[in-house]
């Protein structure tokens, strides 16, 4: 495979995280109430500081398909299985038609240290991977698992057709060290022979039917030349004779898996060529150029197993262009998507083995996708992990759902995953408070997620309600917040409107909004954002009235939720921003979490949090305890009658918290409040609460 240079994403820091609150210019009727900017994506200005004796975790939950990019893709020989590997320890062997976990492998790395190349032998018994110079293995019918650290440097990896033997290129740590090809026993990873060279660095690698070992190797080092010159040079793998030698050809590639093609991107021979570069397919039995394709800006080259069609990605996007090796003619060419998060093109291509179909990752979301090559029609999609930016615990502590993204349901003592109910990205998960129901946001919205609203039944897990309501690009997602009611007259209240849904002739509502709402576990109350923005607004949902308005936050609200029994209510907002007095700001932000009585409306307990305004925060089923998530890497917990605190969690997480969503629950609590779960990149951080 030949690569260019991928860009760097550069984030610029956004205007809301300055002015937490940015607040529109809005009409002060009832019907459309003011929206903050809530849901964005942000970075972290400052960081929260972590005592030193906060409690890390007790447990990680790493159920989730991926994390980060996808670096690898293999068909199995039957075509039946896709496996993947990418930044994080697993690999993971899905169905390739259903979409359905088969086996998640487990490969602990450093930090860093992709998974490089997947490679199945040909009876399907055993999967080979290769990172950073190690080669691991797995029998997958005996559950066995052998390691070999060459060391070395590890550019090219093959198993060779009949299964038995495995060959790789390998390089000493000094730049300017001259390769080697290493051969092994694939059964046992003995290294058999090792074959020298002359070559500063090597583009390509195949072993032939017939035992011929197949190399294309470089003149110069790789990447000293945008293309440097090379030969190609076959061996006896049997006995490590050199059999013959090419000519120097002007630009070195890829070798098809038969050893008879060579595929390289060179300067174009045409003066007055569109694109600058051409692709050059070379006979290496007359070493003369056979075919020449204009694809402009390719990326990477990727040979169908029968070396009769040739996968060619681009440099800018996800696109990517199939041309038939006997004739040069394009055989599909399917468009390509701009990932924000993940720049550049199309980075690991895998052919199923009758070559009907193609598996191509990364796209959006770090996922990967399964296409009909001769319909240019996609047939699959495999949720990739960003990061875990939503929990829900079901009522009776047997599920646990993550937005990771892709809504997923996992078992909370083991990570199993239990099913992927969606592909999509979501950052606000639900249960009705009888467990039956589940609901979620998924999909993409200008300034957050939230594009539709999709309900499950969790005894079958089948979608039973799904709405996508009209987008409004003025005003935020249309769903960014959502609770379970009861059916009512009512379709619309305020700036809140329902779904409901019938199952057995039993009627479910849900009410969504583009900002906080709540519902009382008796569905009798709404509660949502008023006018101005520090206000929350009381609706009586038989009626259809508004009862009641009080202040809770003296500049905004961001979170709502009722107590599991209805008395308290939760509130999450800002309670002062600096202002500017002569030349400059004097003082600080300062938000808050807040705890009300529901039949007074009466604040009963206050936390002020300074500065760098909190992620989330959620009242346990007991409401003794109040966890109020400072940043991803804290959690307080405190107790809530009055206000002390109880201790702080945390974990050490590199980087920024680019990338959270703030105002939507990530912490959940097990029924019987005896652990806390918080989503975090990776995996899902698990702590055994105090003994009261």
């Amino acid at each position: 495979m030949t690569t260019n240079p991928r860009g760097l994403l550069l984030f610029s820091m956004l205007s809301a995280a300055l002015c937490p609150l940015a607040i529109s210019k809005q009409s002060t009727q009832q019907s459309q109430p003011p929206v903050m900017q809530l849901g964005l994506r942000q970075r972290m200005l400052n960081p929260v500081p972590i005592p030193p004796d906060a409690r890390p975790p007790d447990q990680l939950l790493q159920g989730a398909p991926v994390s980060g990019t996808i670096t690898a893709l293999a068909f199995s020989p039957d075509g039946k299985w896709l496996a993947w590997g990418a930044y994080d320890d697993k690999i993971v062997i899905w169905h390739s038609t259903t979409g359905a976990e088969e086996r998640n492998l487990t490969w602990p790395r450093p930090a860093n240290t992709p998974v490089t190349q997947l490679t199945f032998t040909p009876d399907g018994t055993r999967l080979f991977a290769l990172a950073s110079g190690k080669i691991r293995s797995w029998d997958l019918q005996a559950g066995k698992v052998s390691s070999l650290e060459l060391q070395a440097r590890v550019l090219a990896f093959v198993v060779s057709p009949d299964g038995k033997l495995w060959a790789a290129t390998t390089f000493g740590q000094h730049e300017d060290s001259i390769a080697t090809i290493q051969v092994g026993d694939a059964a046992t990873g003995k290294i058999l022979r090792t074959i020298p060279t002359k070559w500063l660095g090597v583009t390509g690698l195949a072993i032939t039917r017939d035992g011929v070992l197949v190399a294309a190797g470089t003149s110069q080092e790789l990447g000293h030349e945008p293309n440097p010159p090379g030969t190609v040079q076959f061996w006896d793998l049997a006995s490590g004779n050199l059999l013959k030698s090419s000519q120097e050809f002007p630009v070195i590639g890829q070798l098809s898996p038969d050893g008879r093609l060579m595929v390289a991107d060179a300067p174009s021979d045409q003066p007055n060529a569109a694109a600058q570069y051409q692709i050059v397919i070379t006979d290496l039995s007359t070493n003369q150029t056979r075919l020449t394709l204009p694809q402009p800006g390719p990326s990477a080259f990727f040979f169908s197993p029968d070396s009769q069609q040739l996968a060619v990605t681009n440099f800018s996007d996800k696109r990517f262009s199939l041309w038939s090796l006997a004739t040069g003619a394009s055989v599909a060419s399917v468009p390509g998507e701009r990932d924000p998060n993940e720049p550049g093109g199309l980075t690991t291509v895998a052919f199923s083995p009758d070559g009907k179909r193609l598996a191509a990752a990364p796209y959006p979301t770090f996922s990967a996708k399964i296409w009909d090559i001769s319909a240019s029609r996609e047939l699959l999609e495999f949720a990739g992990q960003f990061s875990f930016q939503a929990l829900a615990m079901s009522p009776d502590g047997k599920w646990l759902v993550s937005a990771s993204p892709g809504v997923v349901v996992q078992d909370p003592t083991t990570g199993r995953v239990i099913k992927t109910l969606s592909l999509e990205d979501a950052d606000m998960l639900l249960f009705s408070a009888d467990g039956r129901w589940l609901a979620a946001n998924p999909g993409a919205f200008p300034g957050g997620m939230g594009r539709s609203l999709e309900v499950w039944d969790t005894k079958t897990w089948a979608l039973v309600a799904n709405v996508t309501p009209v987008r409004d690009p003025r005003r935020n997602a249309p769903v960014t917040s959502f609770a379970f009611g009861s059916p009512s007259a009512q379709a619309k209240l305020g700036g809140a409107q329902s779904i409901q849904f019938t199952v057995n002739g039993q009627s479910h509502a849900v009410w969504f909004s583009d900002s906080p709402i709540a519902v009382s576990p008796d569905g009798r109350l709404l509660l949502q954002l008023g006018y101005p923005l520090s206000n929350v607004e009381v609706w009586d949902t038989t009626s259809g009235q508004r009862t009641e308005a009080f202040q809770a936050h003296r500049v905004g609200v961001e979170y709502l939720a009722f107590s599991s029994d209805g008395r308290f209510l939760l509130t999450m907002g800002q309670n002062s921003m600096p202002t500017w007095v002569n030349t400059s700001f004097q003082g600080s932000h300062e938000y808050g979490v807040k705890l009300w009585d529901v039949a007074t409306w009466k604040e009963t307990m206050s936390i002020s949090v300074p500065n760098v305004r909190p992620s989330s925060a959620l009242l346990s089923p007991d409401r003794h305890t109040l966890a109020i998530e400072r940043s991803r890497q804290r959690v307080d917990l405190v107790n809530a009658t009055d206000g002390t605190s109880i201790g702080s969690f945390a974990a050490t997480v590199s980087g920024t918290d680019a990338g959270w969503t703030r105002g939507k629950p990530n912490l959940a609590f097990s029924p019987d409040g005896a652990f806390l779960f918080q989503g975090a990149k990776g995996a899902i951080r698990v702590w055994k609460l105090p003994t009261r």
